[in-house]
């Protein structure tokens, strides 16, 4: 019996009392137990605190599918290391035709991390700045204008004798701009016509593909070379 774990005298009063509320504490605390264990009901519809801007929310392991992807971890790598892993962006730079525009440009590129390697193709070559005399109805019209020239004491030209701009009067090609205008300015202070053409031929270009991270924004000026038409292209050819 209960009050045998608690004798007392039962002509004392006091005994009497605190026998009471000792088991009046019993019973409460039994009762406790009991509502814990078979009587509460478990509330799952307390939302989960929301995660912080930018960042996911926690989920449980229990919850997470058998076969799905276990955790993400993340740790610091060298550049070397996200290039192994792919994680990197690629662009082509070109068309270089000149060997010392291609070496500077590699040095440039290699000096802010990146992996630079050369890729040669069928392209176009830019020769120069083209001054001429535009082609003449036939080969009896452009002499008119050559001897015209002779006459005036200009020298260094020729007829352009077959292809598409034949009987064309060719008064030199020029590397800078600056030149073929100032030859352009000279025969038009003496009242011949001429133009500036750009001149192009056939030949084999070289392409520069840039690996490395942050490369999606990379600039032309931070090549250090002066190259006309040069370009670069968002991504690389499958190698």
């Amino acid at each position: 019996m209960v009050w045998q774990l608690f004798p007392v005298n039962i002509l004392d009063p006091a005994s009497l009392v605190l026998r009471n509320f000792l088991l009046v504490l019993l019973l409460i605390n039994l009762g406790v137990l009991a509502w814990y264990h078979w009587l509460r009901e478990v509330d799952d519809s307390v939302p989960i605190a929301p995660g912080y801007e930018g960042l996911p929310a926690l989920a449980l392991a229990e919850n997470q599918p058998a076969d799905g992807p276990g955790p993400q971890v993340f740790s610091m790598k060298t550049g070397q290391e996200l290039l192994n892993a792919g994680i990197s962006e690629c662009r082509s730079i070109g068309p270089f035709s000149k060997a010392d525009d291609i070496d500077r440009a590699t040095q440039a590129l290699q000096g802010h991390d990146y992996s630079v390697a050369r890729r040669r193709q069928p392209g176009r070559l830019f020769v120069g700045y083209w001054v001429n005399i535009a082609k003449a109805r036939d080969r009896g019209a452009a002499e008119v204008i050559a001897n015209a020239l002779r006459a005036d004491g200009v020298t260094d030209f020729y007829i352009v004798p077959s292809g598409d701009d034949q009987n064309a009067i060719s008064l030199g090609v020029f590397s800078e701009l600056e030149r073929a205008q100032r030859r352009l300015q000279q025969l038009s202070g003496r009242g011949f016509e001429a133009q500036v053409n750009q001149r192009y031929q056939d030949g084999e270009v070289t392409w520069l593909e840039v690996t490395g991270l942050g490369v999606g924004g990379l600039d032309v000026a931070a090549l250090g070379v002066a190259v006309r038409g040069l370009e670069i292209q968002d991504q690389c050819p499958p190698g």
